[in-house]
């Protein structure tokens, strides 16, 4: 047990990985409450599992060490990783979710749920952009943590991505280069519209409705330039090491505009070329017959 870490309850439901910790996995439990879940997640019959839980109140239970491979994810991918389990740990969030009243995530939840993710990510060297949601990384079953986890906020620490300002505008032309831009970002984008969902759930919670629009893609287009910009921050951005590493990602931005700017041209010609000789095969796997030359 350690000072972020109040209470454990170890599970028997996990077993050993096959790989290295890359990623973070954030859940909702959609029960009525901790001890339920924790039930849950003990139960052999179950067999699901999780590394942590947060209760509404703050309060953190270890249910399995993170050397171990809890069962989380389920059936599960982002960018080529099938096996998530593997290789993530695993947090759920005390929550009814959707089925039972969904709600504003608790401000003990998050403000608990800050410096644990944040030790995880410095243990493992996870970069910010493989901090996801459940939706993430199984969008054809699963909306959580849902449209009103504050990622954003979560952002603010350097222990996600943030939802990127729009600056370079719609470079695909097409709805073909757009899902091979998808998958290249992470998802899973044997389902398209549910592959869109789950990127508007995280990126554009206010509307969502599984279509392809400017709007989407262009966002798609900036998050694809700068999710590998830096790893999780070292201490608060509000005190005066995070206003300073924070001054120093500005100063980089505005001396890569420019290249960026340049690179647009290109990237639209490239990206438009890739969808326009793909063989017509490659076309009977994208999601949608329209989609076609």
């Amino acid at each position: 047990m350690d000072e972020l870490v109040q209470q454990e309850r170890l599970s028997p439901n996990f077993d050993e990985r096959n790989a290295p910790v890359e990623i973070v996995v954030l859940h909702y439990t959609e029960m009525l409450g901790p001890d339920v879940a924790i039930e849950r997640m003990c139960d052999p019959q179950a067999k699901v599992s999780a590394h942590y839980l947060i209760a509404e109140d703050g309060t953190v239970t270890r249910l399995v060490p993170e050397d171990k491979r809890a069962w989380h994810a389920g059936v599960s991918y982002w960018r080529g990783h099938k096996d998530i389990n593997s290789v993530s740990i695993g947090i759920e969030l005390d929550h009814p979710g959707h089925l039972h009243g969904y709600r504003d995530f608790s401000e003990p939840q998050f403000e608990a749920l800050v410096p644990l993710l944040s030790s995880i990510m410095k243990r493992h060297d996870i970069p910010r952009a493989n901090v996801l949601g459940h939706s993430d990384v199984a969008p054809q079953r699963k909306i959580d943590p849902g449209e009103l986890f504050p990622w954003e906020r979560l952002a603010e620490y350097g222990l996600c991505l943030p939802a990127p300002k729009i600056e370079l505008g719609d470079p695909f032309d097409n709805d073909g280069a757009f899902y091979l831009a998808l998958e290249r970002f992470g998802y899973d984008v044997t389902d398209g519209h549910k592959a869109v969902e789950a990127f508007q759930r995280r990126w554009r919670p206010r509307k969502i409705d599984g279509e392809i629009d400017g709007e989407v893609r262009a966002i798609l287009f900036q998050l694809l330039i700068e999710r590998d910009r830096g790893k999780p921050a070292r201490s608060d951005p509000r005190s005066g090491a995070g206003v300073r590493a924070a001054h120093g990602t500005r100063l980089m931005a505005e001396r890569t505009r420019h290249i960026i700017t340049e690179a647009r041209g290109f990237l639209r010609l490239l990206l438009g070329e890739i969808a326009y000789v793909m063989p017509p095969w490659h076309f009977e796997l994208l999601p949608s017959a329209r989609y076609r030359r």
